[in-house]
């Protein structure tokens, strides 16, 4: 199961917390060992010293093996932390983000730019429908339409650039967050996703053939998920109302 971007970096920043335990851990047997010397012995330099170094290796001795098993097993829950935040986010038939993780992370990154413009500098939100989808569902199956979203999903994160987030809203529906993408860029992605889509049910032998439409909106300054959600949806209908296997775009204008 690919793993969706986002948590990357949170899984890649939780390895740095065994070190910082076991950091902490020796700097307490450091503290502990030279207050005990100072308690049962007189405090001249080469007496204080020994005793010191003394107590220190027979205390980190004993608690060497402890604290290695102590530390593998921080290590350990962290990672299965991780895995159970990844599974918790991830749409099991596509592994996009769900639609859950997929509003949340795009929602923190709009919170993040509006508050420091240097982190993103505008950006684009698609939204991405299956044409005809209950039709396949009826005629050939669940099972093939399982298999034709999951190998819709596969297509749209190769058009996709890297850094952009892709998720499932719901059913045949899919999101894709473009940040820092002007709309010559975006509409660019979303035209690339639009034929890789067309190109996948011939190349996957799927019998029949599968379209998607695309609504997309374009936003240069802050916005909020749901006002770019409900404008790309609105544009959405619209290619759809066009004929389907198209894309609409508009540019978000901010208050």
């Amino acid at each position: 199961m690919p793993m969706p971007r986002l948590h990357a970096h949170a899984i890649r920043g939780s390895a740095d917390l065994p070190l910082a335990i076991a950091f902490g851990f020796l700097l307490y047997v450091t503290m502990t060992t030279f207050a005990t010397a100072l308690m049962l012995g007189k405090p001249d330099a080469g007496w204080l010293r020994e005793t010191i170094a003394g107590a220190l290796f027979l205390n980190a001795l004993g608690c060497f093996p402890s604290m290695v098993y102590f530390t593998q097993r921080v290590a350990e829950l962290i990672r299965e932390n991780s895995r159970l935040s990844l599974l918790a986010a991830t749409d099991g038939l596509t592994s996009c983000l769900n639609r859950t993780a997929f509003i949340g992370t795009v929602s923190g990154r709009l919170r993040t730019a509006a508050t420091d413009y240097r982190t993103m500098n505008g950006g684009a939100l698609l939204v991405i429908d299956v044409d005809h989808f209950k039709s396949i569902n009826d005629s050939h199956g669940h099972h093939l339409g399982d298999l034709t979203l999951s190998r819709i999903a596969e297509a749209v994160r190769g058009a996709v650039r890297g850094g952009d987030i892709v998720g499932r809203l719901g059913g045949e529906e899919f999101g894709v967050f473009l940040p820092g993408a002007n709309p010559a860029a975006a509409r660019a992605v979303a035209e690339r996703l639009r034929r890789m889509v067309e190109a996948m049910a011939e190349e996957a032998g799927l019998p029949f053939a599968v379209t998607v439409s695309v609504g997309g909106v374009s936003f240069e300054r802050h916005a909020r998920f749901e006002e770019l959600f409900r404008s790309a949806d609105e544009r959405l209908y619209e290619a759809k109302r066009a004929g389907r296997n198209r894309i609409a775009m508009s540019l978000y204008a901010s208050c």
